[in-house]
């Protein structure tokens, strides 16, 4: 295993050389810019951002304090425990991972555009040099087929399992382009349009800057070795790498298994995507494409329009709804509830019934305005936490019994605890 290790950060090494020698074989052989340069380190931002994404699905740790506290699409699924392997040749898919690869997405169709479109109003004389965008091209694909090999190296040496998606996107390498892009900007700008030293000047302190962000993340991300330079991001990374508390299942077969109704579940995540498909910023979208075909085409083909840029939405929220409650199994033991996921294979939550302060049923909105007969039961903890079971077909009759059976539990356990006290006074 140490010897895959090191054949894969060689390999690593080998493509972070090979990416930072495109620059010297542009400007040497095709006369190329340093706002040449600026165009193709943006463009490997957005590459950066998108192996994050693709790398982030797959870290097995929970997130630290630096995830917590901001809001993600989809942000009940960071609470989800347990992962699912989609097909036999890729790491197994944690669903806590995927909000916050969304949000990296969201960023990457917002953002990284724009920083595009600050580079090339920076240069007087246009992004590229004359001649250059075949080479430039060619440059581009050498990009994606390296960072290609780094993400597969990551999966092949086992990274991912210390790693959490908070830090896998920690944005260093993306930081480190940014930071020479920026400044780097205006520095091109003036060396293209100064003598030859001047140019060779901005060109040689842009590509030792990005070379130097390289090695950096190479070496910080490719070894467990705390003399190396990632002792210089331990404080980041343990802000991003949070601790998970086990949950473990008791002995002994439940006495009692819940599930929750499928058509109640597909009926929220489609509402849901509904009512998301509505609001800002893609209500703007929808009000647009429907309005203007509407006027160009007519009723039927604004009514399509309208379908086909709802369903995104729907399909996505269905999908999440799905995941979070759809395959959830509460198992109720003598002295424990516990909510199990079956497509994830892995407890979510442990309650001992002598723990139940207050147990509340209700009915959701969904059960208000269709004939199915489910309910959600809220659940207080004497510690002051509290529990969910959703989309349940009797929950009024399930928060009975789990009632009775906390009262059951903590008077055998009060029975319990005056024998022994009883016992030891004799």
């Amino acid at each position: 295993m140490t010897g895959l290790i090191g054949e894969n950060r060689r390999l690593a090494l080998a493509s972070v050389l090979g990416i930072n020698a495109l620059p010297l074989v542009g400007i040497v052989w095709f006369g190329w810019h340093a706002s040449t340069l600026l165009v193709l380190y943006w463009f490997e931002a957005g590459v950066v951002l998108l192996r994050g994404a693709f790398e982030g699905l797959f870290a097995a740790l929970p997130a630290g304090p630096a995830g917590r506290g901001h809001v993600f699409p989809f942000d009940e699924l960071q609470s989800k425990r347990g992962s699912l392997r989609v097909v036999g040749w890729l790491p197994p898919i944690y669903p806590r991972n995927v909000p916050v690869v969304l949000n990296t997405l969201i960023v990457l169709a917002l953002i990284w555009p724009l920083a595009g479109v600050g580079v090339y109003a920076v240069v007087v004389d246009g992004p590229l040099s004359p001649g250059a965008p075949s080479s430039v091209a060619l440059a581009a694909g050498g990009i994606v087929l390296g960072h290609g090999i780094t993400a597969i190296e990551s999966l092949r040496s086992g990274r991912y399992e210390r790693e959490s998606a908070h830090s896998v996107l920690s944005q260093r390498h993306v930081v480190g382009l940014l930071l020479s892009l920026l400044p780097g900007a205006l520095w091109a700008d003036a060396a293209d349009g100064a003598g030859a030293v001047g140019a060779w000047l901005g060109l040689a302190a842009i590509v030792c800057a990005k070379f130097a962000f390289d090695l950096y993340e190479w070496s910080a991300t490719g070894s467990d070795d705390p003399s190396r330079i990632e002792r210089l991001v331990s404080r980041v990374r343990a802000d991003s790498i949070g601790e998970e508390q086990s949950v473990e299942t008791p002995d002994g077969e439940p006495v009692e298994r819940i599930r929750p109704d499928a058509r109640a579940v597909r009926l929220r995540g489609a509402a849901l995507g509904a009512v998301h498909g509505v609001l800002p910023l893609s209500g703007l979208v929808l009000a647009g494409a429907t309005g203007l075909t509407w006027l160009w085409l007519g009723l039927a083909e604004a009514l399509l329009v309208a379908v086909v840029c709802l369903l995104p939405s729907v399909l996505a929220h269905l999908l999440a709804q799905d995941v979070q409650f759809g395959h959830l199994e509460y198992r109720i033991y003598e002295s424990d509830l516990v909510a199990y996921d079956r497509l994830l294979a892995a407890p979510q939550w442990r309650l001992p019934l002598d723990a139940l302060s207050e147990c509340h049923a209700a009915s959701d909105p969904i059960d208000r305005r269709t004939s199915l007969n489910t309910g959600t039961i809220r659940i207080e903890r004497r510690d002051g936490e509290t529990e969910r079971l959703a989309f349940l077909p009797d929950a009024d009759g399930t928060a009975s019994r789990l009632e009775a059976r906390s009262r059951g539990e903590a008077h055998s356990r009060g029975s319990d605890a005056v024998a022994r006290e009883r016992g030891g006074q004799s």
